[in-house]
């Protein structure tokens, strides 16, 4: 209706754009995302100008395409200065990524949206205040970093007051002695003084926040409901729940650990109210990793922007608009992508991006074919929200 009375905000043609994509009304889509590219708005910004043309090929069905990612996960290096239980590190040689590489990822700097920098410990890699300095100078971007905490200091926490950041704590226990276990070599009265030293510079910045993530496991699993006060105590805006990776003894398998799962499908719900009462955002990422639909044990967050079952773009965006750059050079387009896409440690991002294998992930993705590359448990827990997270 908006289109129809040729309202000409320049924001409305992006977003008419997006939403006639999204419900698969690909000519509308088109014209709207073209008028918005033609606006001053557009053309003097290098970011919306990417994105609205990105927003363009995928309404053209483009899988080859010339616009650059918006959002990078990169892995800095698996070096770190704790030893946890739920962690193979140890196991590994030492790895960081390579210095081409990464300066690559500087040349998109203009373009990105989100930045995510991961380790390892983020802080354990010796480049990183050097390319953090630089990162900050393109304040478009938001920067995420996960850390456990540890390696903070009042020098860090000052470049912070000055960065769209938002900073999170890998934080496994609240209980000292339980943290200490699970993070072996490591100081919880050291996290709880970073935490405040970096606190006190959060309040000069609005820009600047705080989170915590949460691996629920067999040693922790009863600190769910204590989870929501903590994180308000430390002016946390984010929490986020997440389950154990791989083969260890303190994962939690949910079809055999009956006790557990009642006990988190008791005490979620509750940690769901509290959060929304606190004005904390709550991400719950266990549901993925069980095998089906049927299976899931923790609910999801209801799709609150459009109606669902009218959607009739592609189903999954990363192919399009993200890289996730792994350790040892490995990349997929998402955290949970079955598929390795190259090798950064034999090739440049540039060559990744429309290789063959993401060249194949849109191509399936057009189709409606989750099943060449996806793992059916991704597509049946985030089809219904996946549009959400990247408009």
């Amino acid at each position: 209706k908006a289109s129809e009375k040729n309202f000409s905000s320049p924001q409305l043609f992006f977003n008419l754009g997006i939403l006639a994509r999204a419900y698969g009304e690909n000519e509308l889509a088109e014209e709207q995302l073209k008028r918005y590219l033609e606006t001053p708005d557009s053309l003097k910004d290098p970011i919306k100008q990417n994105r609205a043309k990105n927003e363009l090929e995928i309404a053209q069905g483009k899988i080859q395409i010339k616009t650059h990612p918006e959002i990078l996960y990169v892995t800095l290096t698996n070096k770190c200065n704790a030893n946890c239980l739920v962690c193979c590190v140890e196991k590994t040689p030492p790895w960081e990524i390579r210095e081409e590489v990464l300066n690559e990822i500087k040349s998109l700097f203009p373009y990105l949206k989100r930045i995510f920098w991961l380790g390892g410990e983020v802080f354990f890699y010796k480049n990183f205040k050097r390319v953090f300095a630089q990162a900050i100078k393109y304040p478009q971007m938001k920067q995420v970093i996960l850390t456990n905490g540890l390696l903070l200091d009042k020098e860090w926490a000052d470049l912070f007051s000055q960065s769209n950041l938002h900073l999170v704590y890998s934080i496994d226990s609240i209980i000292p002695e339980v943290y200490e276990k699970i993070r072996r070599g490591s100081s919880y009265k050291k996290l709880l003084e970073n935490i405040q030293l970096v606190k006190d510079a959060e309040i000069r910045n609005t820009e600047f926040s705080t989170g915590m993530t949460f691996i629920l496991m067999k040693s922790n699993y009863t600190e769910l409901p204590l989870l929501a006060d903590f994180a308000l105590e430390k002016g946390f805006k984010t929490l986020t729940i997440n389950e154990v990776r791989g083969e260890f003894q303190e994962k939690i398998d949910f079809k055999k650990d009956k006790e557990v799962a009642s006990f988190v499908k008791k005490h979620l719900p509750e940690l769901i109210d509290k959060c929304l009462k606190f004005g904390i955002e709550l991400n719950n990422e266990m549901a993925i990793g069980l095998d089906t639909p049927e299976e899931k044990i923790l609910p999801l967050e209801e799709e609150k922007s459009c109606e669902k079952e009218k959607l009739k773009g592609p189903y999954c965006l990363y192919p399009w608009k993200s890289i996730t750059m792994d350790v040892f050079g490995k990349t997929i387009p998402w955290f949970y992508c079955s598929q390795e896409l190259g090798n950064t440690d034999e090739k440049f991002l540039k060559e990744i991006w429309n290789g063959e294998t993401m060249q194949k992930y849109r191509e399936n993705i057009l189709k409606n074919n989750s099943n060449y590359l996806c793992p059916q448990n991704c597509v049946a827990i985030n089809k219904e929200n996946i549009f959400s997270a990247l408009l």
